[in-house]
């Protein structure tokens, strides 16, 4: 997950690494048609400056189908981000990044 944050003029915000609150909530999918013996649920690691007001903090996916919510919290305002996750194959893992940008009007 990337968060650019910027102010009124268009100017990166940075040093906030330690000020971003990021959160992961999941609900599993009632009718998953598969089942694993061991369930993992989706978690997000640390949030760390990749460059000049540009966050990232890396969402790694759970084993069952199901949605989950990404909360960032900075500076008063709070961003959420709702993903649809398909049931995980092992064969179909893709280590290819994605990234989102928020401009906090919406």
């Amino acid at each position: 997950m990337v968060l650019s944050l910027k102010d009124s003029n268009g100017k990166a915000l940075t040093g906030l690494a330690d000020d971003i609150e990021m959160s992961v909530e999941f609900t599993a999918d009632s009718n998953s048609a598969r089942q694993r013996e061991t369930v993992t649920a989706p978690s997000l690691g640390a949030v760390e400056e990749i460059s000049a007001g540009v966050y990232r903090s890396v969402l790694t996916a759970g084993s069952q189908a199901g949605t989950v919510r990404v909360t960032a919290k900075v500076q008063g305002k709070t961003f959420t981000l709702n993903i649809k996750q398909a049931a995980v194959i092992d064969s179909d893992v893709s280590t290819a990044d994605s990234s989102f940008t928020l401009d906090g009007d919406s």
